[in-house]
């Protein structure tokens, strides 16, 4: 399974409940979540050859984007 399942195109930031086959289960955005996944795709792009691709420094930023400046719990679904 792809680490990007849970990138959000439509919307900001990272679903983070999906199911074992890509299924979303939930579309509470979880801010520690949410936090945790941006700095895991920044340290996947510095650091490792394999993941310095542009879907992981976009997922990064576009995380990032969502959350910057805001210190919250969660986020509902259609949060910009």
């Amino acid at each position: 399974m792809s680490t990007l399942f849970c990138v959000v195109c439509l919307f900001s930031g990272f679903f983070n409940c999906l199911g074992k086959d890509g299924k979303l289960l939930d579309v509470t955005k979880h801010g520690m979540l949410q936090s945790r996944q941006v700095w895991m795709y920044t340290e996947l792009y510095r650091k490792t050859d394999r993941f310095k691709t542009d879907k992981i420094l976009e997922a990064a930023i576009r995380g990032e984007e969502m959350s910057y400046g805001q210190m919250v719990f969660f986020f509902s679904k259609d949060y910009d």
